[in-house]
């Protein structure tokens, strides 16, 4: 079929019904699925099934906008061209489906088809010839409305392909609808500079596409130097932003072609070798690790605490107005004179360490640093252990040896676990992101991805603070590897008291009550701002201990002192996992970035609860039985609270023996 042939266009009510029809097919594959499907993640970075939704949901409903009333699609989308022209594609997933990742999966997609009808009624009144106002330049109403079709299939090919990849096959022909958005994405290649701000090369580029059926497509005059050739699908793969190109079977031929391709695959990410287990991109490169400070940073360390300017005492003589100044001095003179880190250390490296590195689509690596210790025992299940803010690994070094080796402290062989536990992204030894992107979500697919490259195609999850999230994220995504999870700290869960409240759901009230009147400040600034108050927290000492102390003093059963439930080196152990790599910053950015941001989990597999009392809102197994659907395990401890593995660790090894022990 020649290039001439095919830029005779069908009418506009001919693609509208191939826009309509692919829409369908699209509500077809998802309507039937469970929540926890939805928040699957896709081979487009960052999106997880749900939030390609949220994105056909948004752009549909400013198109049928762009249509009825331009004055109004002007006002109310003006502002984001310069989030759509943005070279990181967080800034205009921000702008575009924020509110919408926030909805579960039946409201969003009633509102997609809502907007689909709305685009449907005002494109039914568009002439073959008119014209429509969009981001850049107008477009003719065909070319507007195969957008539309383009965006269609390949978000619909992103949920198919995530689907296949967590096991589940849907039957997605592919169809001559094709030749709409092949030819879409030839005529658009000038876009793809303008709309970047870069001059648009004048070398012409001709593309020979093989359709579904067997034909060929060809574009662009037939002695131009540099081409394109190979499947249709793969090149719409590419136009649409969905793969890399030499992730593809595209033969493409001189600079000027492969600068286009490169250019129009811009958000989609570095090449692969292929998909990993839970569905993201695989680890490069996994090597040993020792911890091993230079003197110099510690010598800077005891200069900087004798340097220190000290404000003034508080005005009152508790806690109320934050670390009490007596106490941080005591601690920071300790921490210069008399605190061994070498003993520390050592402790530490008694532990197997590594560094796996994964690939971020800047092109960066970035390291995640893990304790990846095996049981003596062979059949000892696999359990993924994760910290959270102000924690490290330093938590779990009370109940790695319990864990791993339960016959040398009281257990049975049956009882055994291998311990992977990894630093957060940005936190302890682990690297700091140079990307935005690396929330919840984000971290749950790389430790997947981690559990997998191990060779634990089966394992067990538990987590408290941001670890509970990453682990609700991890038994809702990986479900298929996972067999159960355990958490402490239900963060999503919403508050549903009908009549007087239980002593459990009072108890959680005062705690919620409390925290967001005197206690969530910290919070606040870190989900806001974690740059401004990573300069205070990285240049001095003593403000990273006493932001991090506060929270052992308000957080642990401690009777009115971390010291009372910690030593003092204990204390210091942790912060220093903050100071050595200067994580004041980037481990507050992870607030930044999972805050009112990403999707609400549903969790199907098995899961378990432990209440400590001391918790900051212990969990009401009624809030969280929405969430969470399959409750194995529920235990009310008698003492401990958000540091459990650290303060109890007793308790806390029995409770994770007892919640797994059906999954062995």
């Amino acid at each position: 079929m020649s290039d001439g042939t095919l830029r005779t266009t069908p009418g506009v009510s001919d693609v509208l019904a191939d826009l309509i029809a692919e829409q369908q097919a699209l509500d077809d594959v998802v309507a039937p699925l469970p929540p926890e499907r939805w928040a699957l993640p896709t081979p487009s970075p960052r999106w997880t099934i749900a939030d390609q939704i949220a994105h056909l949901t948004y752009f549909d409903g400013t198109a049928a906008l762009a249509i009825a009333d331009e004055d109004a699609f002007d006002d109310s989308m003006g502002a984001l061209v310069g989030a759509m022209t943005s070279d990181d594609p967080t800034v205009a997933d921000d702008a575009t489906i924020g509110d919408l990742r926030r909805l579960p999966p039946s409201e969003l997609l009633a509102r997609w088809r809502s907007n689909r009808e709305a685009l449907a009624s005002a494109a039914a009144t568009l002439a073959d010839d008119a014209r429509v106002a969009w981001y850049g330049p107008s477009m003719g109403a065909k070319s507007f409305l195969t957008a539309r079709l383009m965006e269609a299939w390949a978000h619909g090919q992103d949920v198919v392909d995530a689907l296949a990849e967590a096991g589940t096959h849907v039957e997605r022909p592919a169809t001559d609808r094709l030749r709409h958005i092949a030819q879409l994405g030839f005529i658009t290649r000038g876009w793809t500079y303008v709309n970047r701000g870069l001059d648009v090369p004048t070398a012409p580029v001709r593309v020979e596409l093989t359709s579904p059926s067997g034909d060929t497509w060809t574009f662009g005059p037939d002695d131009a130097p540099d081409s394109v050739v190979g499947p249709a699908l793969d090149f719409c793969l590419v136009t649409t932003q969905r793969r890399h190109v030499d992730d593809t079977d595209l033969v493409v031929t001189g600079e000027t072609a492969r600068d286009w391709m490169e250019k129009a695959q811009l958000f989609a990410g570095p090449p692969t070798d292929g998909p990993s287990p839970s569905g993201g991109r695989p680890v490069t490169e996994i090597r040993p690790f020792h911890i091993d400070v230079p003197d110099e940073l510690l010598h800077d360390l005891r200069a900087r605490l004798r340097n220190t300017r000290w404000p003034e005492a508080e005005p009152v003589d508790d806690w109320s107005q934050g670390t009490p100044l007596a106490y941080v001095q005591e601690v920071c003179e300790y921490w210069a004179n008399d605190y061994d880190w070498r003993a520390r250390e050592a402790a530490l490296n008694r532990f197997d360490q590594f560094v796996a590195t994964f690939p971020q689509s800047n092109g960066d690596g970035l390291d995640v640093h893990f304790v990846h210790q095996r049981s003596p025992h062979a059949d000892a299940l696999p359990l993924l252990i994760t910290h959270g803010w102000p924690g490290s690994i330093v938590e779990f070094q009370k109940v790695v040896g319990p864990l791993t080796d339960p016959t040398e402290h009281g257990g049975r062989a049956e009882d055994a676990f291998h311990v992977v536990a990894p630093s957060l992204p940005g936190f302890g030894f682990s690297g700091k992101p140079t990307e935005t992107g690396w929330g919840v979500p984000k971290i749950a697919e790389v430790f997947a991805q981690l559990m997998a490259a191990l060779g634990y195609d089966r394992y067990v999850a538990q987590g408290g603070d941001w670890g509970s999230a990453v682990t609700t994220a991890i038994g809702a995504t990986d479900a298929d590897h996972v067999a159960a999870v355990h958490v402490t700290l239900a963060m999503a869960a919403r508050p549903k008291i009908e009549g007087e409240p239980t002593p459990e759901e009072q108890r959680a009230i005062e705690g919620a009550t409390y925290y967001a009147q005197w206690d969530s400040g910290y919070s606040k600034q870190q989900s806001t701002r974690p740059q401004t108050v990573g300069y205070g927290l990285v240049d001095s000492p003593a403000a990273q201990a006493a932001w991090i102390l506060e929270k052992f003093w308000a957080w642990t059963d401690c009777d009115g002192h971390p010291e009372n439930v910690l030593t003092r080196d204990e204390l210091l152990d942790n912060v220093m996992l903050y100071w050595i790599n200067g994580n004041g910053a980037s481990s507050a950015r992870l607030y930044w970035e999972s805050f009112a941001r990403g999707p609400r989990f549903t969790v199907s597999v098995p899961s378990g609860f432990t209440v400590y009392p001391k918790e900051i809102v212990p969990p009401v197994r009624a809030w969280v039985e929405d969430s969470f659907t399959d409750i194995r395990h529920w235990a009310e401890q008698p003492r401990g609270g958000h540091f459990a593995a650290f303060e109890v660790p007793d308790l806390f090894v029995d409770d994770l023996r007892t919640c797994f022990a059906a999954f062995r």
